[in-house]
């Protein structure tokens, strides 16, 4: 491997790695853990150390989707984390998760889940502290340091 395969989030050895569905998810693990920062297909690419053609093959086969509708999907579940979890502005929301401005944001957010970010912030604080201490610990890795914890 190259020398900054540590910082294309790439493995230490391809033993550990057998088949392209290993690469594929490691490189959505990749994504997802490192969700503050913007990604593309070909940055994608070299994490997964395939060609473009071979990626986004892989990629739907894999995952069943598009890298674009599986990177968005992410992005808004982000979002919806952000929103849950702090006082964060829809601007900031939309500063942190990589859309272009507020407006982007909140016409993705409600194609996708079917309410305004606000009415989803609003709905869903007013749930038991139960069901948001549960959601909290599964997506805790995606609030960013910035950001005060409850």
């Amino acid at each position: 491997l190259c020398a900054d395969a540590e910082s294309l989030g790439r493995p230490e050895s391809l033993s550990s790695i057998r088949d392209r569905g290993e690469l594929i998810t490691h490189a959505t693990r990749y994504m997802t853990n490192h969700l503050l920062e913007k990604h593309s297909i070909d940055s994608m690419c070299s994490v997964a150390m395939m060609s473009r053609r071979m990626f986004t093959d892989n990629f739907r086969d894999v995952t069943g989707h598009t890298f674009a509708n599986y990177y968005l999907a992410a992005r808004l579940e982000h979002a919806r984390y952000l929103l849950l979890f702090t006082d964060l502005t829809l601007a900031e929301l939309a500063e942190l998760t990589g859309f272009a401005n507020k407006s982007h944001l909140a016409r993705a957010f409600a194609k996708s889940f079917g309410v305004s970010p606000a009415l989803y912030r609003k709905r869903m604080r007013a749930y038991s502290e139960e069901s948001n201490a549960q959601y909290l610990e599964k997506w805790r890795w995606a609030l960013p340091d910035s950001c005060e914890k409850p």
